[in-house]
């Protein structure tokens, strides 16, 4: 989960929180822009190492892996076909961390 904040010295206002990393990189530029904008700085606070990777496999098929880190780091991962299950996959470990 990435909890993005815009804050001053004396305010600081939660403006999204998603659980998707892949989503959240697609809407990072918005947010620094908003904060350039509004001269407000930009604080994103990753709640969990979990994310969904989503992986090609060719052959119009795409799978779909919770890991606890990128490629190379992570010690689990656990593979979907589907990104809903993958999600509640996602949800649930963060649930219970």
């Amino acid at each position: 989960m990435i909890e993005v904040k815009l804050t001053t010295n004396i305010h600081a206002e939660t403006v999204a929180v998603f659980y998707d990393h892949e989503a959240y990189e697609k809407c990072r530029s918005i947010f620094a822009k908003i904060a350039r904008e509004t001269r407000m700085e930009l604080v994103e606070s990753y709640m969990s190492k979990w994310r969904i990777i989503k992986n090609n496999l060719g052959n119009g098929k795409t799978e779909y892996q919770v890991s606890d880190g990128d490629v190379g780091e992570r010690t689990v991962s656990y593979d979907f076909d589907n990104i809903t299950d993958a999600e509640e996959c996602l949800y649930n470990i963060e649930k219970g961390e």
